[in-house]
């Protein structure tokens, strides 16, 4: 249920691309990362990102809907938002305060739309269910904000479309032959491909876990990300990627199949080329509140609570991932986030616990084993058991182990023989492993 759109996160890139290359020299760098995109499908390169932690993905989320709350938040009250995320947090007490000046009554007016909008997004799928298979909830906001300020001739910002679509549109001459000779049209294109499969890719995970629809299948949509890279390059538009903001809001909106993301761009150019009037009497606030609530809804409150009582780690992994991406970016963030994932599970597969305790008739000992007992920790493992009185009978405690490995279960083995020898006696709780 993935929905695709122009890949706001390589902007960066793209405008270093061009003032470097050139526009049409940039075109051929699109076409080659959407081929490099196509190969990797076909290698089967994409189904390796479903091995991303679930927290790491949460993080994501949930620092994608604070980087769009706090944006759209100005935008809300028809002030241009500010350059990346901590900036427009910064800002928000000054557009406050700039909302509520006697000389800027637009912003409250406009503030009020995104509020209605909100509160409509909110009441509407409680008022009006029985409508709304047929009547979604961001439609019918949208429609009331629209009524409302044509109604009341309300002097805010509105959506601007241009007169005519095709007006700065040209035919690219391409050179491929040079392109592809120079080594810096070359690395531009991986570098391209690589971010632009990431992000769609962990857009695509993302996506899966906010419906219970049909699953991605990473190897085709890097491919249909490929190809569709191969046609923005040929025809001078910006790199696409999969958009979590628009997927979230096909999610939310109830879609089912994959049809919802084809028509939502049939929509997007019947509006656009056909009906750009019905688009240019929408408030700008009134998106922005839509907006807004999407932010809100990516923010899963109800997981995190969750994690504050499962597992202070992974709650830690998800906050250094969320505040990684609304402080420095989306790409930083999930990489440094699968970082810590990474740490974890090496600590995870490292960490061995051996507890001796007397039984409760104080006849024997019981040695309590939890964690992963590998090679790695076969010193401690040899210490613990090496320190056992010869003679005693023990029990061994095994199902707190998630983990064991040959080289523990013949250690253990050889110990156990040598010290039956001595007139010792084993026995096992638990899974049975070394007996």
């Amino acid at each position: 249920l993935q929905v695709s759109g122009a890949a706001a996160g390589l902007t960066v890139i793209v405008l270093q691309g061009v003032q470097t290359f050139g526009l049409q020299q940039m075109g051929v760098a699109i076409l080659l990362a959407g081929l490099l995109q196509v190969i990797g499908g076909f290698a089967k390169v994409g189904r390796w990102f479903q091995a991303a932690s679930p927290t790491v993905i949460l993080g994501m989320l949930s620092g994608i809907g604070v980087l769009i709350m706090v944006g759209q938040f100005h935008v809300m009250l028809d002030i241009a938002a500010k350059g990346n995320g901590i900036l427009n947090i910064k800002a928000i007490p000054e557009s406050l305060a700039l909302a509520f000046s006697p000389e800027r009554h637009q912003s409250l007016s406009a503030m009020a739309l995104g509020i209605l909008t909100i509160a409509l997004m909110v009441t509407w799928p409680i008022f009006g269910r029985r409508w709304t298979a047929f009547l979604p909830a961001p439609l019918v906001a949208i429609g009331v904000s629209v009524l409302a300020a044509a109604i009341f001739r309300i002097d805010v910002k509105y959506v601007v479309i241009p007169s005519d679509l095709f007006a700065s549109w040209q035919a690219f001459d391409f050179d491929f032959r040079s392109a592809i000779l120079n080594p810096g049209i070359l690395g531009l294109a991986i570098q391209l491909a690589l971010i632009a499969s990431a992000e769609s890719l962990l857009c695509a995970a993302a996506t899966d876990q906010m419906h219970n629809g049909p699953r991605a299948n990473f190897d085709k949509e890097l491919i249909s990300q490929g190809v569709g890279n191969l046609v923005c390059g040929a025809l001078g538009a910006l790199p696409m990627t999969g958009v979590i903001v628009r997927s979230s809001a096909n999610v939310q909106a109830g879609a089912v199949s994959r049809w919802s993301a084809m028509l939502h761009g049939v929509w997007l150019l019947l509006f656009v080329a056909v009906l750009p009037g019905v688009l240019g009497s929408i408030p700008t606030a009134a998106l922005a509140g839509l907006l807004v609530f999407t932010g809100i809804k990516l923010l899963n409150v109800k997981a995190v609570t969750q994690l504050f009582y499962r597992s202070k780690s992974e709650l830690a992994i998800f906050l250094v991932t969320a505040t990684a991406v609304v402080t420095v970016d989306l790409l930083s963030g999930v990489i440094l986030g699968l970082a810590l994932a990474g740490i974890k599970l090496l600590h995870a597969l490292s960490h061995l616990q051996v507890n001796l305790e007397h039984s409760p008739d104080g006849d024997h000992l019981v040695v309590d084993l939890r964690g992963a007992a590998t090679f790695v920790k076969l010193p401690h493992l040899t210490e613990a058991l090496e320190s056992l009185p010869k003679g005693v009978n023990v029990t061994l405690r095994s199902e707190g182990l998630h983990l064991v490995d040959h080289a523990c279960v013949d250690h253990i083995k050889a110990w156990r023989k040598r010290h039956e020898q001595h007139g010792g006696t084993i026995s096992e709780e638990g899974n049975a492993i070394f007996i």
